[in-house]
């Protein structure tokens, strides 16, 4: 397992690593008012870009994959077979499960869940919410649903399992499993066998559907790439 946990890190003179241009378990703003580095756990043969910043207290499984310029914060758990695209951000407490890809240039706000097999293209914004702790709504996104580019996600939405939400799309509330919803206001339709393959056709574009629960994670090396 690869892990970086110093015994008393504030007497550490190294806090986190540095891979290239890439800064690893750099400690987040409650680490450094604790006595203890929570460390970081990257799976076996990852790729990792460079310029990116992967925060403490994060569980990243199998053949990760990252482009340039990704942040990660803390407290978020990655499946295995996981594409981040380059400019992505990840906030604290995401969890991603198994073979899901991400495109560039998209943020995923704080406590978001993504299930397995999800696919989100670029510049999606996920809208979070600015209310207190009491009143937050987190978004859902469902096993196998496809989010196409430039689509706008409101705050607490649920897209359900083998969705597909079309380009450009503004969801403001629940999309039932096997739906494709489009259009502002967005309307919601069945998804036909027609609109299945079409669905399949940007998975053999995006990345594989198929992936497994997320499990616990199984950590060796991290190889960096890029400047």
């Amino acid at each position: 397992m690869y892990s970086m946990i110093p015994s008393h890190w504030p007497a550490s003179e190294q806090l986190f690593y540095r891979v290239g241009s890439t800064v690893i378990g750099l400690p987040s703003p409650r680490a450094l008012r604790s006595s203890r580095f929570p460390g970081v756990r990257i799976g076996a043969d990852p790729s990792i870009g460079g310029h990116s910043v992967i925060y403490s207290n994060v569980s990243i499984g199998n053949n990760f994959a990252c482009g340039n310029g990704v942040l990660i914060r803390e407290d978020t758990v990655i499946g295995d077979y996981v594409t981040i695209r380059d400019h992505c951000s990840i906030g604290a407490g995401v969890s991603i499960a198994n073979k899901t890809r991400i495109e560039t240039h998209v943020h995923i706000p704080r406590s978001a869940t993504i299930g397995t097999g999800v696919i989100v293209g670029p510049n999606v914004q996920f809208l979070s919410d600015s209310q207190s702790a009491a009143k937050k709504q987190d978004i859902l996104l469902e096993d196998g649903c496809i989010i196409s580019e430039d689509v706008i996600l409101h705050p607490g939405v649920c897209v359900g399992e083998g969705a597909q939400v079309r380009e450009g799309t503004i969801v403001t509330g629940h999309v039932p499993p096997h739906t494709c919803v489009f259009g502002n206001p967005m309307k919601c339709r069945p998804l036909d066998d027609q609109k299945k393959s079409a669905a399949e056709g940007v998975t053999a574009v995006y990345g594989n559907k198929d992936g497994l629960s997320l499990q616990s994670m199984r950590g060796s090396h991290i190889r960096a790439s890029g400047g």
